[in-house]
C-alpha cells in the first residue's frame, strides 16, 4: 500500500513537473500583451489588480479569468507554480465529479487519472492551446475547475456522503463558490445551475430533506450568472455586438444549417475520445467472449451519470447557437463533459485485466505523443519568443524592430501560430509595451500589412478649446493613435474622464478622422473612424462575410449605419470600386468581387461625411 501510494504521488509530481515546464516556456503571446501594457503603466500590487478587475466588469470581459490572466502575466514565477497546480486540481476535480469520490493514492487510481487526462486531450479540438496559452487556460480551464468544484459537494452528497457539510462554515463557502461558478463564462453557467438544483432534487428524493449549504450554494449562483451575463462589460465586448444583435438574432443569422455545422464541429472535434470508448467496449466484449463470460453491463446509476453528463454537454453546445463566437475554445467545457462521461463507461470496463492493459496502452499512447509533441513545439517557441523580446527591449524609441517570427507560424493543436501577423497588434505592442516605432517581420510572411493611413483626433469642448490646448490638460496622454477604429476607441475610453475634468469646458464629442485615404471619391468628405458622443462610442461595425454567389461582403451591423447613405466604395492595392449597398435584417452589405492580394478598406458616405466601413487583409 506505501508503495502504490508513492507510485501515485510520483506520477502527479511528474505530470505537474512537465506542466510547470510548458507555463515556463510559453512566450508572450496575442492577448498576453494587452496585461502587460497594464502592468507597465500601473504595476502590480492588489490595488492595480482590483482596478484592472473593475474596468473590465463595466467595459471589457467581465469574467473572472481575465484577472486570473493579470496575475499569470504578471511574474513568471507565479504562472510556473499557479497553472501547472491548477490544472493538476483541475484533473483531481474531473474525477470527482464522474465518480463520486476523490482520487486515492493508488495504482488504480492514478491509471484512471492518465485515462482522464488522455480523454480530454483527445476531446478537445485545441487541447494543447487551453492548457499552455495562457489567455485560454485562464479563462476557460481555470474557470470550468472552479464550475465543477462546485458540483462536487452535491455530486458526493448524493453518492452517499450525506453528512458531507455540517459545519456552519461549509454555508458562506458554499454560497462564494457558487457566485464564482457564476462568474465565469456565460455558456457554462446555465449547465452548471440545472445540475446543482439536479443534483439536490436527487439528494431531496434519496432522504427527504435538504442542507443550508445547498440552498446557498445555490442562491451563490444565481446570483453570480445575472452579474456575468448583464455586466456593463458585455456591450463593449466583441465590437459591442451584444448591443446590437440578441441572442435570437444570431441563431436566426446561422438559420439551421449554421447551427447543425456548430454540433458537428463539436462531435468531429471529439471524435478521437469516442473512438477510444469503442475500442474499450469492443475489447470488453471480445475478452468477456474468449473468456465464456457476461460482457460488463453498466447498471442504472452508471448510465444515468453518463447520461447526465453527455446531456451537459450537449447543453453548452446548444448555448453556442446564441453566442456571437461559437469557436473552439468553447467546445472545450463539453469536450471535458463528453470526456467524463467515457471515463464512466471505461471505470466500469477496466476491472478486467486485459481490458484495462489495452486501453490504458492507447490511453498512454496518446498522452505521450500530446505531450512530446507540446514539448517540441513550446522549446522552440519559447527560444523564438525570448529572441523576440530581446530585440524589442534593445530597439531604440525612433525605430521599427524587424524581429523574425515564429517557427510555428500556423496553428496546430497545440500552438496559436505567430500573432504578429495581426497589424494591429503590432503597432499596440510597439507603442504600448515597447515605446518604439513599430514592428515589423524581419523577412518574407504572410501577415497583414500595416494599414495605409492614419487617425487624428479632434475634440469639440464647449465652449470651444484648440486641440493642441486640449493636449497639454491631459495628465496621461495617449502614448498613440492606432489607424483601427475599434482600438481608437480603447484608447479614447482612457481619455474621457480626463477630458471632463478640463476646468470651465464641458466634452461635447471626440471624433478620430482617418487621415491618408485622400481618395477623389470622397469629394472633400472627411472620412471618419469613430466618434464618441454622449458617453458611447460609434463607428460602422462590420463582418467580412460570403453570400451565396461566393461574393464577400463587409455587413455593416443595423445601429452602427450612419444615415442617409448616398454611395459606397472599397478600396484597395491603389483602386477604388464604387458598390451598391444591400440592406437586410442585420445591417446594410457592401458587396465586392476581390481583385487583389492586400488590404481591402470599405468606405459609406452621405452627403456630408464618409465612415469607414470595414478592414480586411486578403
Amino acid at each position: 500500500m506505501a508503495r502504490e501510494r508513492a507510485v501515485f504521488w510520483a506520477g502527479c509530481a511528474l505530470l505537474w513537473s512537465y506542466l510547470a515546464v510548458l507555463a515556463y516556456l510559453t512566450p508572450v503571446l496575442l492577448d498576453d500583451w494587452y496585461q502587460l501594457a497594464y502592468l507597465k503603466k500601473h504595476g502590480f500590487s492588489l490595488g492595480s489588480v482590483w482596478d484592472y478587475g473593475v474596468y473590465n466588469y463595466f467595459n471589457y470581459n467581465p469574467r473572472l479569468g481575465e484577472n486570473f490572466l493579470l496575475l499569470t502575466n504578471a511574474h513568471r514565477g507565479l504562472h510556473v507554480v499557479l497553472t501547472p497546480t491548477v490544472e493538476l486540481g483541475f484533473l483531481f476535480v474531473c474525477f470527482a465529479v464522474a465518480l463520486g469520490r476523490w482520487p486515492r493514492p493508488s495504482l488504480r487510481d492514478l491509471q484512471l487519472l492518465l485515462l482522464l487526462l488522455a480523454l480530454i486531450w483527445l476531446a478537445s479540438p485545441v487541447p494543447g492551446v487551453l492548457f499552455a496559452y495562457r489567455p485560454f487556460c485562464t479563462n476557460y480551464l481555470y474557470s470550468l475547475a472552479l464550475s465543477l468544484l462546485f458540483l462536487v459537494p452535491f455530486r458526493m452528497a448524493v453518492d452517499g456522503w450525506a453528512e458531507l457539510g455540517r459545519r456552519w462554515w461549509f454555508v458562506p463557502v458554499m454560497f462564494a463558490s457558487g457566485w464564482l461558478a457564476g462568474m465565469t463564462n456565460e455558456h457554462t453557467g446555465p449547465t452548471i445551475a440545472v445540475a446543482a438544483a439536479g443534483l439536490v432534487v436527487l439528494f431531496w428524493s434519496q432522504h427527504r430533506r435538504l442542507r443550508v449549504w445547498m440552498a446557498s450554494g445555490l442562491a451563490g449562483i444565481a446570483l453570480g450568472y445575472p452579474m456575468l451575463f448583464f455586466a456593463p462589460g458585455q456591450k463593449q465586448r466583441y465590437g459591442a455586438v451584444a448591443a446590437k444583435l440578441g441572442p435570437t438574432d444570431h441563431i436566426r443569422d446561422r438559420g439551421p444549417d449554421g447551427l447543425f455545422e456548430i454540433v458537428i464541429d463539436f462531435l468531429w472535434a471529439a471524435q478521437l475520445a469516442v473512438f477510444l470508448a469503442l475500442v474499450g467496449v469492443f475489447v470488453a466484449r471480445f475478452d468477456a467472449a474468449r473468456r465464456g463470460a457476461a460482457a460488463p453491463s453498466p447498471d442504472r446509476r452508471v448510465v444515468f451519470t453518463m447520461t447526465a453528463l453527455v446531456l451537459g454537454a450537449g447543453s453548452i453546445v446548444v448555448t453556442l447557437f446564441a453566442s456571437p463566437t461559437a469557436s473552439e475554445r468553447l467546445f472545450f467545457a463539453p469536450a471535458v463533459l463528453l470526456a467524463l462521461a467515457v471515463l464512466v463507461l471505461l471505470h466500469l470496463l477496466v476491472t478486467a485485466a486485459r481490458v484495462r492493459r489495452v486501453i490504458l496502452a492507447v490511453a498512454g499512447l496518446a498522452v505521450a505523443a500530446h505531450a512530446s509533441w507540446g514539448l517540441v513545439v513550446y522549446v522552440r517557441a519559447h527560444a523564438d519568443g525570448a529572441e523576440r523580446e530581446r530585440i524589442l527591449s534593445s530597439t531604440p524609441p525612433d525605430q521599427v524592430a524587424l524581429v523574425p517570427p515564429f517557427r510555428q507560424f500556423q496553428r496546430n493543436l497545440w500552438f496559436l501560430g505567430d500573432d504578429f501577423d495581426y497589424a494591429s497588434l503590432r503597432e499596440y505592442v510597439a507603442h504600448e509595451v515597447y515605446g518604439i516605432a513599430g514592428i515589423d517581420l524581419d523577412r518574407p510572411a504572410k501577415s497583414e500589412p500595416q494599414a495605409p493611413f492614419s487617425t487624428r483626433l479632434a475634440f469639440e469642448l464647449d465652449p470651444p478649446l484648440a486641440d493642441a490646448e486640449v493636449w497639454s490638460h491631459l495628465t496621461m496622454p495617449l502614448s498613440y493613435v492606432s489607424a483601427y477604429p475599434d482600438r481608437v476607441i480603447q484608447l479614447v475610453r482612457r481619455l474621457v474622464p480626463q477630458l471632463r475634468r478640463i476646468p470651465g469646458h464641458r466634452l461635447v464629442s471626440v471624433t478620430g478622422y482617418t487621415e491618408g485615404l485622400d481618395l477623389p471619391e470622397r469629394r472633400g468628405r472627411p472620412l471618419i473612424g469613430m466618434r464618441w458622443a454622449d458617453g458611447e462610442a460609434m463607428y460602422i461595425d462590420t463582418f467580412v462575410l460570403l453570400d451565396s454567389d461566393m461574393r464577400m461582403y463587409f455587413l455593416m451591423l443595423a445601429g452602427t449605419v450612419p444615415p442617409g447613405l448616398t454611395d459606397s466604395y472599397v478600396h484597395a492595392c491603389g483602386r477604388t470600386v464604387p458598390v451598391e449597398t444591400v440592406r437586410e435584417w442585420r445591417g446594410t452589405r457592401l458587396p465586392y468581387v476581390p481583385w487583389c492580394r492586400g488590404l481591402y478598406v470599405g468606405m459609406a458616405c452621405n452627403p456630408t461625411e464618409c465612415w469607414l466601413a470595414g478592414i480586411y487583409w486578403r
